[in-house]
């Protein structure tokens, strides 16, 4: 199932999907392959998982792995002088083919060097930089495009199904957290971060791990924050958890996905401990490398209701925060842990929630 995703998802993660798609065919294209190859998945697919209770796997891995007597073992050893050594070497082998040259073979490989020096430092004419697109502002659409979204109800809960022109299931469950205090909102957004790594009442920390890269392609828990049109002392936090699978899992994966949000059992002090000095090490990391974005983040929250609340749950009053709790002893842990459990048991409820799921989910929700 999650080769199968991997397969299917075509999502650019992170990158233009163009320079993605365009690398993949690059992967059988370079060495004579059809460049369309990588695309034509899904036959593949088929044909791997009519093999499944054929014991072809079996056979392959007995093949390749257990009978196999062949093999290598690499030992890396770190080295202070192998850039020099490696440069040295280069050196020497330049040396070597110029000094193998013959007088005319030089005098050409220098006249080509100073040719290309010349090209490269020469601007472009005014023809040459004409042939160059240029995006002007006439091209951009002055109106945002509005995606199709069909509104529709489960019981009493609001139900958005959107069009993605995937097979893939998306499902969102977002609760409004509008409502959470200032000491309330770092919490929250620790919530998001532990679950999924803590045990739920029916799996512990590591069955739940596998079961989800089994049954889930993407699960991202998190907090968003949205402005309230036209007014900058309101807006609207939501917390939820987002998911991405194949359409024949998807009622295991919205039962996994309830499962977390309602089952969590908030116990486990020593990997809550873990996971903060993580983040710690993380939002350090983050707060050197993207100091101006905290700093614009600092001066919205004194002007924004939106700033503020992100300013809590992300910003440097969040990595304040997660500071003072890697230093918390276990009793202190413990209450943190019981505070996360109560924002869940505040937010996670039907009368907060709304839900966003891809045209083709049916009634796995």
């Amino acid at each position: 199932a999650s080769f199968s995703f991997r397969q299917m998802d075509r999502d650019g993660m992170g990158w233009p999907r163009g320079l993605v798609e365009m690398l993949t065919i690059y992967d059988s294209w370079l060495y004579g392959g059809d460049p369309a190859q990588n695309f034509s998945f899904r036959a593949a697919l088929d044909g791997l998982r009519e093999k499944i209770a054929t014991g072809y796997f079996e056979e392959k891995i007995r093949q390749w792995l257990l009978d196999d007597t062949t093999g290598v073992t690499v030992i890396m050893k770190p080295s202070q002088t192998l850039g020099a050594e490696k440069l040295e070497r280069e050196h020497n082998r330049v040396s070597g083919e110029w000094e193998a040259m013959t007088e005319e073979q030089k005098k050409a490989t220098a006249d080509l060097c100073e040719a290309i020096r010349k090209w490269q430092q020469t601007p472009d004419s005014e023809e040459a930089l004409a042939t160059i697109p240029v995006l002007k502002v006439s091209d951009i659409p002055e109106t945002v495009k509005k995606l199709s979204v069909a509104e529709d109800k489960v019981g009493t809960v609001p139900v958005l199904r959107h069009t993605t022109g995937s097979k893939l299931i998306t499902m969102s469950l977002l609760f409004n957290a509008s409502d959470l205090t200032e000491e309330e909102l770092p919490v929250a957004t620790l919530l998001a971060t532990m679950l999924g790594k803590l045990p739920t009442t029916k799996h512990d920390s590591a069955a739940l791990q596998t079961v989800v890269k089994q049954k889930i392609g993407k699960i991202n828990f998190g907090t968003e924050v949205y402005p309230v049109t036209d007014c900058t002392d309101k807006a609207r936090v939501n917390l939820g958890v987002s998911a991405v699978c194949l359409e024949t899992l998807k009622e295991e994966t919205a039962e996994l996905m309830v499962e977390m949000l309602t089952s969590t059992v908030y116990e486990n002090t020593s990997l809550l401990l873990d996971v903060l000095r993580q983040n710690k090490t993380n939002l350090q990391m983050s707060l050197i490398s993207a100091g101006n974005r905290y700093a614009i983040g600092r001066v919205n929250s004194r002007m924004t209701a939106a700033g503020a609340a992100n300013e809590y749950l992300s910003g440097c009053e969040y990595i304040s925060w997660i500071n003072k709790c890697c230093e918390f002893d276990e009793a202190a842990l413990k209450n943190l842990l019981d505070r996360m459990a109560a924002v869940a048991a505040k937010v996670f409820c039907r009368s907060r929630l709304t839900i966003t799921v891809s045209d083709n989910t049916g009634n796995a929700l």
